[in-house]
């Protein structure tokens, strides 16, 4: 497998766990979220 192969996955693995996490977090009202995203997410719905 080439370096930026590599990479690609590393950042598409990294990005997927961040986003579940996040997701997971405001299912469930922990969020670690800073306030200034959750107003800019609660602002949109």
């Amino acid at each position: 497998m080439k370096f930026k192969e590599k990479v690609a996955n590393w950042i598409e693995d990294l990005t997927e766990e961040i986003f579940q996490n996040t997701a997971s977090q405001l299912l469930w009202g922990e969020p670690d979220v800073p306030e200034e995203l959750l107003n800019i997410v609660s602002d949109e719905n």
